[in-house]
């Protein structure tokens, strides 16, 4: 009974230790920039969070959450646009 407490309470610690360390989330960060941002790569419009996230990651250089998003965006916003413009030169052919 007395290991069990003690496993416990060492969870509960570590626990807090860890929630204490964390960054702060976007929410309390109200960086209305990053909760645009957030909402444009969530809704798939890639070109403006592409912008977004490039402008973030200006401003906060070392948050790599923003940077592996402008990259995801830029990825995705590259690939629309030659899908797309395969197509019209498929439909003009």
């Amino acid at each position: 009974m007395f290991r069990r407490t003690q496993a416990v309470t060492c969870l509960v610690l570590l626990s807090a230790s860890l929630l204490a360390l964390a960054p702060p989330s976007r929410a309390q960060s109200g960086s209305t920039t990053a909760q645009e941002a957030d909402a444009s790569f969530l809704a798939k419009d890639w070109a403006k969070a592409a912008q977004l996230y490039d402008n973030l990651t200006k401003t906060e250089p070392k948050n790599r959450r923003n940077w592996y998003r402008l990259g995801i965006a830029l990825q995705f916003h590259t690939v629309l646009r030659q899908a797309l413009h395969s197509r019209g030169k498929q439909a003009t052919k």
